[in-house]
């Protein structure tokens, strides 16, 4: 190879690093280890900054995933290398990180290999006009510069053309007190909002704590001026396009595994929701208290009627939810539950098996749209793997919804008991049960509430009008 030649590939190299934050992250730092979030996460940073989306976006990830590197170390350094003019602001929970932050931009616009990317540069010993320390720089022959300040700190008299906010709190003490909340949002409100201007950028990356953080305080105050990146660290429905995951599959098998993820949810459901799923539990306005849970020395000896309720999912984003119990003369024990959107092709033959594994006596069907076809196909497949226990029955449910899910949501609370690693093993179900919102027109999908609404229904009355039966 000619020297003309490499010099044509390294120029070719260092032209896609200009026009990609993903592939200058790679080249400047040959050890990062790129997956497909991590390329997710810089075109919607990318559309951010070039103007192709809203000025101000939320970046929601686990910890440990690789998302400082890229917007608060890389992300500054890249658009100084793209418009050395810019005069940004980086924030973290205290002042020590925030300066690390800064030292480490510094150490990338340093380095050779982004000094053959982009013509931007620091000032060295010579330009003693211009700063250069651990909390602010300037840029030689430019008007950019960086500054770096901690929660509380200010920016007084400066003008932000970008403001880049990681991680607002240190621990979960901080996150779930209401005095540090408030001190944070009092400083984004008084300090932050008060540099800006209105071509500003804003970027706040954090992992939640907490459903009143700063990201969930903005949101609600303010949501028609936010993008949002929401990477949970197990799949759990298929809101990302990009996604290549099946649901329940970790984020990055090979850094957090599954097994290690579902041990941290298994020790504190909250802090997992809150830190790993990017979904913070509500305090208020729930319709369900927790459930009462059963482990298996507590169900082995039971004698009751095994039975399952199943509400057909009507189209769209629908669930068809099947939830398996054993109806005792006291309480209602969950054994298993089928929550799922796949096609009612996969869904029947999943329901048949289920009722041959739980020993089903009685299968109840919603029969309203398609319920009852649904419920005759369960039943020819039911058949024709040999079941032979279960009375399959289809009814019309012409009661309202929202009034049967509220008149019996304390029923539903006292007689129906769960599995004890429901939350892991049904974590979608778990999910839209527990955050299921008094304020019905808040919640996305009800099909959890209204099949243990119809279990109620089941086993404390003899209501509906049963249409079919297979006998």
């Amino acid at each position: 190879m000619t020297n003309e030649e490499a010099i044509s590939i390294d120029e070719a190299f260092h032209e896609y690093a200009r026009r990609h934050l993903i592939r200058f992250i790679e080249i400047t730092m040959p050890s990062y280890e790129t997956q497909w979030f991590h390329e997710y996460t810089c075109q919607k940073i990318h559309d951010w900054y070039s103007g192709k989306g809203k000025d101000r976006l939320m970046v929601f990830m686990p910890p440990q995933h690789g998302k400082s590197q890229i917007s608060t170390r890389h992300t500054p350094a890249w658009i100084l290398g793209k418009n050395p003019n810019t005069k940004i602001g980086v924030a973290a929970y205290n002042a020590t990180i925030a300066s690390k932050f800064n030292r480490d931009i510094q150490r990338i616009i340093d380095e050779e290999t982004y000094q053959g990317i982009f013509e931007t540069r620091l000032p060295s010993s010579k330009d003693s006009n211009l700063a250069r320390n651990n909390n602010e720089f300037d840029i030689v022959g430019s008007r950019g510069s960086l500054v770096s300040v901690g929660v509380g700190g200010g920016l007084t008299s400066r003008q932000i053309d970008v403001m880049i906010i990681d991680d607002v709190y240190k621990d979960a003490k901080e996150a779930w007190s209401p005095v540090q909340r408030e001190n944070v949002a009092e400083w984004y409100d008084t300090v932050v909002e008060t540099r800006l201007h209105n071509e500003s950028k804003v970027l706040i990356v954090f992992t939640r704590w907490h459903e009143d953080d700063l990201g969930g305080r903005l949101l609600r105050e303010q949501p028609d001026k936010w993008d949002v990146v929401k990477i949970p660290a197990i799949k759990v429905d298929d809101h990302l396009p990009n996604d290549p995951r099946n649901i329940g599959e970790a984020l990055w098998e090979t850094k957090h595994s599954l097994s290690k993820l579902q041990e941290i949810k298994s020790k504190n459901l909250t802090t997992f929701e809150n830190l790993y799923q990017q979904d913070p539990q509500p305090l208020k306005g729930l319709l369900y208290k927790p459930f009462k849970t059963w482990s298996e020395p507590d169900i082995k000896d039971l004698k009751g009627i095994n039975e399952m309720y199943c509400d057909v999912a009507d189209g769209g984003g629908d669930y068809c939810c099947a939830v398996f119990y054993i109806k005792t003369g006291e309480l209602i024990y969950v054994t298993d539950v089928i929550y799922s959107q796949e096609g009612t092709v996969t869904t029947e033959v999943s329901i048949a098996e289920a009722m041959i594994k739980n020993l089903t006596k009685v299968a109840h069907f919603e029969s309203n749209n398609a319920g009852k076809i649904f419920a005759r196909n369960v039943a020819q497949k039911y058949k024709s793997m040999n079941g032979r226990l279960a009375n399959i029955k289809t009814f019309y449910q012409s009661e309202n919804k929202e009034t049967r899910i509220f008149t019996n949501s304390a029923t539903v609370n006292h007689l129906i008991v769960m599995p004890q690693n429901w939350h892991i093993k049904y974590s979608r179900f778990h999910h839209d049960l527990t955050r299921f919102n008094k304020v019905f027109k808040k919640n996305k999908v009800d099909d959890g509430p209204d099949t243990l609404t119809g279990i109620i229904e089941k086993s404390t009355s003899n209501a509906g009008n049963y249409a079919y039966s297979s006998g």
